[in-house]
């Protein structure tokens, strides 16, 4: 019965990829404000006030995005990765039937 239809089982939906989870968390509002001020911050300091280091500070905002984006969607991947490995631990279970008074 198995070699003829297959194994009786719901297929796994694929896990969300981590470009996905990182594309999800830059949706947050303060995040997207928090890059259009690093963008703004970073036109004023290099093309209005001409300072050496008038890109530092938009720099700097930019950087902090990435790393609360990163930090975020690695622990979401990982969180996820747990939870699909203790579900299948759950689903992993030995059936038995009785067939024609046969225990299969």
């Amino acid at each position: 019965r198995v070699e003829a239809f297959g194994r009786n089982e719901m297929p796994l939906e694929p896990q969300t990829s981590l470009l996905e989870l990182m594309w999800n968390a830059l949706q947050d509002p303060t995040l997207v404000f928090l890059c259009c001020a690093a963008v703004v911050s970073l036109v004023i300091g290099v093309f209005i006030e001409k300072e050496p280091l008038g890109w530092l500070e938009g720099t700097a905002i930019l950087t902090a995005v990435v790393v609360v984006v990163m930090v975020g969607s690695v622990n979401d991947y990982q969180k996820e990765a747990q939870f699909r490995a203790l579900n299948a631990q759950k689903d992993d279970m030995t059936v038995h039937v009785l067939r024609g008074g046969k225990k299969f």
